[in-house]
């Protein structure tokens, strides 16, 4: 499996089968967890780009765009399930597919998660902690 394919698995069809089976099911919330940067095409500056770097880009902007429509879905079925999509953009956190080189800790983003669960509002809420 090429990196194109691994990436998009996990970054859109596991999105796409969790958002289906929990419309399917009792409800609850989503939330992806998705990146402002790539979805402007910013933030890598190495040449050549890695491969891993255009399907991750790809893959995120992909989840950007799809979140959207699920909420109008949600919306237009009339779903006594309440089912928010909520799309974050945590920021920079350290991980093994950066190398560690950034400066946030995994830690901090459930931080961003929490605040996303526990608002009350509408569907389709954007929350992002790196400002462009």
């Amino acid at each position: 499996m090429g990196a194109f394919e691994e990436v998009s698995d996990v970054n859109i069809s596991d999105a796409v089968a969790m958002v289906k089976k929990i419309l399917l099911n009792s409800g609850g919330a989503i939330v992806n967890s998705s990146s402002v940067h790539k979805s402007h095409t910013l933030g890598h500056t190495e040449r050549p780009r890695p491969p891993i770097v255009a399907a991750y880009s790809a893959s995120k902007i992909a989840l950007n765009s799809l979140t959207p429509p699920w909420v109008i879905q949600q919306e237009r079925n009339g779903l006594r399930i309440r089912v928010v999509p909520i799309l974050i953009c945590p920021g920079y956190n350290a991980t093994k597919f950066n190398g560690y080189s950034w400066t946030e800790s995994p830690a901090e983003c459930t931080v961003i998660v929490k605040e996303a669960l526990a608002k009350e509002g509408g569907s389709g809420m954007f929350s992002a902690r790196t400002v462009l």
